[in-house]
């Protein structure tokens, strides 16, 4: 890591580094996000299990981020000054129109479903998206 701590802010991204093409490098389905947020470890394990819960270990997962930024935050009802705070959590700035996960497996059917499953764990707008389209 550069730093020890980085400064919070916002998720802003030019509009030229928000492309629309989807490049799948290993698997043929995958999670595309709508919109910009903060994503943590426990959010993409959460996200992992609700995959793998009923298809098994017969599919493969790739995730193509990765949590590396660190996330402070200091305790409540402390006073203003006294340094920056303590590390809460580690976070990936995700921004709109990245991929998130590819998968293939078995049966795209149900990998498809349990990929629609796992929407609701992620903390933004998100969709599915087969390699064809």
């Amino acid at each position: 890591m550069k730093f020890k701590r980085y400064q919070k802010s916002k998720i802003k991204f030019p509009e030229q580094l928000m492309s629309t093409t989807i490049k799948f490098n290993f698997g043929s389905v995958g999670i595309q996000a709508l919109e910009s947020a903060l994503v943590t470890p426990q959010q993409l394990e959460s996200v992992r299990r609700t995959i793998i819960r009923k298809i098994g270990f017969r599919c493969r997962i790739w995730f193509k981020i990765f949590p590396d930024q660190i996330f402070t935050s200091k305790p409540k009802e402390i006073r203003m000054g006294r340094g920056k705070g303590n590390m809460k959590n580690y976070v990936f700035k995700v921004r709109k129109h990245r991929l998130i996960l590819e998968t293939t497996g078995v049966n795209l059917n149900k990998i498809v479903l349990r990929l629609k499953l796992a929407l609701g764990k992620l903390p933004f707008k998100a969709r599915v998206i087969h390699k064809g389209l």
